[in-house]
């Protein structure tokens, strides 16, 4: 199963050279690579650790503490700040209620939604919009 193909590609990435890489891009790395561009690629896809480990064959140990190395994050922490930086990219970009944008980046609840947001991007996405609308 291709899970890529039915989500859009290229879309507010978190930056992945903002951490250290390690040294010699081993399987490790490359899976850990993998699996910050499925969760990039389609983060409204309702992950779990142990399916994305699943994906890119390490186990679920494995893929936390590489993960962490490279991103200096843990995989879903790397997906919120993924669906964060889409979420306000939605806010900015179309009059979609707010509700309806956070469940197009994955989440489910739109409380749990504007806490994650909130403590990733710094204010609500009531405010980020706001802002965003009157010039900040």
């Amino acid at each position: 199963m291709n899970i890529g193909a039915n989500c859009r590609r290229g879309q507010a990435r978190v930056d992945e050279t903002e951490h250290g890489r390690a040294p010699d891009p081993g399987p490790s790395e490359i899976a850990v690579q993998r699996a910050a561009r499925l969760l990039a690629e389609c983060p409204e896809r309702a992950w779990r650790l142990h399916d994305l480990a699943d994906r890119v064959h390490l186990s679920t140990s494995q893929l936390g503490r590489a993960f962490s190395l490279r991103f200096g994050m843990a995989p879903m922490q790397y997906l919120a700040r993924v669906r964060a930086h889409r979420l306000a990219q939605l806010l900015v970009e179309t009059d979609l209620p707010i509700g309806v944008a956070m469940s197009r980046v994955g989440w489910s609840s739109r409380g749990h939604a504007a806490r994650r947001f909130s403590a990733i991007v710094g204010v609500s996405p009531t405010d980020y919009r706001r802002e965003a609308v009157n010039g900040g």
